[in-house]
């Protein structure tokens, strides 16, 4: 899976064009797409107009991957006869790898700094779109209530999701439309699912205001390859990890651009560091820097400060009721399956989303490839841990504890008896995610036998149902 790549063509008379694209978008499709929204002809594109990126014409009619071309953040100018365009192209890391074989320990964790960096920067860069959004077109949003008091079952369900978001601490906004055809916003809201049960969407991070010159600002932001930039935020890791007593690849440390008066850096620390850094106490750690002590602002929220929730999450085809035909006795990824019973499974759009669109990893019937499943609460059964991954625990119990990795259980009872419970208008409710584990990536404690440790990448936990019951 992918992440998002969000493209701003900045006309002459600024005009702003957003594209929001995959990392796997060929530059063809990328072509149309901008012809569409330029309204112009796609047959203009090498006789009109063309793209060039590091001073070379860029073959608009190649199939190779946007995310195999583009830096995180790069610029391409378009020329035309009559007017030239600048794309300011962010091209964020991709979010989920894709699976490699013969992983250890340090492969995963790259690949898990490197998701973390990805979410950071991507989070920080929808929350400003969110918010101009809601400011521009209001009613385009649905409020919680109204989701719950709707007779629509999928905007029902997605209230009480946002319910549970909030509970924990993340803030949520919840669109009106429909965006099941919108490749894109399905990729993006399965992905933040998979980091809701992998524990990493609750992981903090600081956003820090730089208030530079306007030259070095320019400078940091127009450099070609972001050599400037990596510079900058090099320096920085090196000055946290000195103070803090800290390994380098402990602390991740990506920017996004919010305010072209400001630089700002985006840090967060996967390790179990649990200091409060305020202004005043990075100020002072600061103080002998040339350009840190510049500090101006330091924010701490979530990895994603606002979750942007719609239909195109939900698929009914894996709907099923409490009552339902979920099968007993029966084996799952050589694994004992036991089915959520007095549970309402609502089905997760995951469907030909993963494997090159395979599905076998989600079949019933003992084939190769398939996944054992297992729940997981919203929460998470997580806490953090030094490895990278999350210091797994039984209901955060530090007398239970059976290692490294992210808890799951394939015993649902488990997850009934964790999960809190959301009351709305007298009505109480509990939730949590069905889940597929890859068989060769967890363990089971000799400790408790109802929990699995995960110790893959994130990809190798995927939601595929969201269960819903009602406490009487």
């Amino acid at each position: 899976m992918y992440s998002q790549m969000e493209l701003t063509v900045i006309s002459k008379d600024k005009n702003e064009i957003k594209l929001i694209l995959l990392g796997n978008t060929t530059l063809k499709q990328m072509k149309m797409k901008l012809a569409s929204k330029m309204d112009i002809s796609p047959e203009d594109f090498g006789i009109k107009y063309f793209l060039t990126y590091n001073d070379k014409k860029l073959d608009l009619n190649s199939d190779e991957e946007i995310c195999d071309i583009f830096n995180i953040t790069d610029n391409i100018y378009m020329v035309g006869s009559d007017k030239e365009t600048i794309v300011n192209a962010m091209l964020r890391k991709k979010i989920i790898e894709r699976e490699r074989k013969n992983r250890n320990l340090t492969k995963n964790k790259n690949i898990i700094n490197e998701t973390l960096e990805g979410m950071a920067a991507l989070g920080s860069v929808d929350n400003l779109v969110i918010e101009k959004e809601k400011k521009e077109n209001p009613e385009n949003f649905i409020s919680i209530d109204e989701c719950i008091q709707s007779n629509n079952d999928q905007f029902f369900i997605l209230g009480i999701l946002a319910k549970y978001l909030e509970k924990i601490g993340i803030s949520t906004v919840i669109e009106k439309k429909d965006e099941t055809q919108n490749e894109e916003k399905v990729d993006f809201g399965i992905t933040l699912l998979q980091f809701i049960c992998n524990g990493y969407i609750l992981k903090n991070k600081y956003i820090l205001d730089f208030k530079l010159s306007q030259k070095r600002l320019e400078q940091l932001y127009n450099t070609e390859k972001n050599d400037e930039v990596e510079k900058f935020n090099r320096n920085l890791k090196k000055v946290l990890s000195k103070e803090y007593k800290l390994k380098e690849e402990e602390i991740i440390i990506t920017y996004f651009k919010k305010d072209p008066n400001l630089f700002s850096s985006i840090v967060v620390f996967n390790s179990n560091f649990d200091k409060n850094l305020t202004k005043d106490e990075l100020l002072r750690v600061f103080k002998k820097q040339l350009e840190l002590k510049y500090l101006t602002n330091v924010k701490k929220c979530k990895i994603f400060e606002s979750i942007r929730l719609n239909l195109s999450i939900l698929d009914s085809r894996g709907n099923n009721k409490s009552d339902g035909n979920w099968g007993f006795d029966e084996i799952r990824g050589g694994e004992p399956y036991n089915p959520p019973v007095g549970w309402h499974r609502y089905g997760l759009r995951v469907m030909e989303q993963y494997d090159k669109k395979k599905n076998d990893w989600l079949s019933y019937d003992n084939r190769d490839g398939e996944w054992c499943i297992a729940y997981s609460e919203l929460s998470g059964m997580v806490e953090k841990n030094e490895d990278g991954y999350q210091n797994a625990t039984n209901a955060r119990k530090k007398e239970e504890k059976v290692g490294n990795g992210v808890c799951v259980s394939p015993d649902p009872k488990i997850i009934e008896n964790k999960t809190e419970i959301v009351d709305f208008n007298g009505v109480k409710y509990k939730m949590g995610l069905m889940v597929r584990i890859k068989p060769d990536v967890f363990r089971v404690p000799e400790t408790n036998k109802n929990i699995w440790v995960v110790n893959g990448t994130p990809n190798e936990i995927r939601p595929y149902g969201i269960l819903l019951k009602i406490i009487k």
